[in-house]
């Protein structure tokens, strides 16, 4: 699981469904899945695996401390599910092309 920006290489920006996405170039083709309160989430193809992958972006995960609890707790818990004999979630990677991971943590 990537936590580095440096890691992710290039950045696009596309549109999907009524959101912008900016994203590593690795992550292509996407397709809307679902939107809700909280995100919205496209299927896309990793071109570096081949493999097709779900990608949440939150919308204002930081507007609130309770939006802010949400997120974290989300993140926790998707981290918990990524074990190798996970079927059907596992979280492969977190990011945010406006800022610095360490940024993010503070």
């Amino acid at each position: 699981m990537a936590f580095n920006n440096n890691e992710q290489g290039e950045w696009y920006t596309v549109s999907c469904g009524q959101c912008t996405f900016t994203l590593p170039v690795r992550y292509q083709n996407l397709g809307l899945i679902g939107q809700g309160t909280y995100g919205i989430v496209v299927r896309a193809t990793d071109t570096a695996t081949g493999k097709y992958v779900a990608i949440k972006k939150l919308l204002r995960p930081f507007q609130t401390h309770i939006h802010a609890k949400r997120t974290y707790r989300e993140l926790k818990l998707l981290m918990y599910l990524n074990h190798p004999d996970a079927q059907v979630i596992q979280l492969y990677n977190v990011f945010t092309p406006e800022q610095d991971v360490n940024e993010f943590q503070t």
